[in-house]
């Protein structure tokens, strides 16, 4: 935010759409609003709206004492973090909302590992609070840099991880961090399932994504979740896309090019979805924000279940 001039992260995301919505204009050319395929977007919104509803809950027990000194270096090298990659540390450590999306967009030729870095030292912060952390790689190459990551002491694939704990097999003790790499690349169902389960289980889920990488099969759903999560965060320069990952996106800067909005079921259906997702985020933002403001003292994970809205 501070590096691009902007004001706030809301300034940030505004000129983003705004951006996003010109390049929409300019990849579909003129017909872009009279042929816009808006019915066959509507599955695709109300499934990014449905998640978004499963988002909003708070994890009381995930507000961690914040890392020693030590953990904010790359790897076992002097290089410290930079400003930037420990706000975002901090940042996360003291959220108490349930789902913490983390977009990076890394340049390898300036700083190597920063992705594996934040995870690194979000995992000793974890520990150093004896609580646990779970590691969900999505991807190949997330089980591939697991292997050299210290965050990944336990791992498990999401379908196992989604089977054992849903038979009771498995636990997950409050104030657990489940670290989910390369999130886009989770179908649909997992993704949700793992949304859902962490405020219910009281446990932090951080959903991380690469936006250099070749998006996954969720690819919309998890830039759906980071552009309307308030707390959600991004290290990196945004790629320039023509158009957005996320129906949200596309669908808001379609109507929003629109003099008058046409009163038929399809703009009527695209419109209230908006509606709905405007409404959640404000409500989240509310929600979200006094966390900057709270005192320090920490709840006992026995004492709130972490559901929320």
């Amino acid at each position: 935010v501070d590096q691009h001039g902007f004001p706030d992260a809301a300034a940030m995301r505004e000129a983003v759409k705004a951006a996003e919505r010109a390049a929409l204009r300019e990849a579909l050319g003129p017909d872009a609003i009279i042929g816009y395929p808006l019915p066959g977007e509507l599955h695709r919104l109300r499934t990014e709206v449905e998640l978004i509803e499963l988002a909003g809950g708070r994890s009381p027990a995930t507000v961690y004492d914040g890392p020693k000194e030590s953990d904010l270096y790359y790897g076992n090298s002097s290089m410290r973090m930079s400003a930037q990659v420990q706000a975002v540390v901090s940042r996360i450590v003291d959220s108490d909302m349930s789902v913490q999306p983390l977009r990076v967009h890394e340049h390898w030729e300036v700083i190597p590992g920063e992705r594996r870095a934040i995870m690194d030292a979000l995992a000793k912060t974890v520990w150093r609070n004896d609580l646990k952390v779970l590691t969900i790689p999505a991807s190949q190459t997330a089980a591939a840099q697991a292997r050299s990551g210290i965050y990944c002491r336990k791992q498990a694939g999401a379908a196992e991880a989604i089977t054992r704990f849903g038979s009771g097999e498995w636990k997950l003790p409050p104030g657990t961090l489940l670290i989910v790499d390369d999130a886009d690349h989770l179908d649909s169902e997992q993704l949700r399932w793992f949304t859902r389960n962490a405020a219910a289980t009281n446990t932090k889920l951080l959903l991380v994504t690469d936006e250099a990488a070749a998006p996954g099969p969720s690819r919309a759903l998890t830039t759906a979740l980071a552009d309307t999560l308030s707390w959600s965060q991004y290290l990196g320069t945004a790629p320039s896309r023509e158009v957005s990952d996320s129906a949200l996106a596309r669908v808001g800067g379609y109507l929003g090019e629109l003099s008058v909005v046409p009163d038929d079921e399809a703009h009527r259906e695209a419109a209230a979805l908006l509606g709905r997702c405007a409404t959640l985020s404000a409500g989240y933002r509310d929600l979200a924000t006094p966390i900057a403001l709270r005192d320090n003292e920490r709840q006992s994970p026995s004492r709130d279940s972490g559901l929320s809205l």
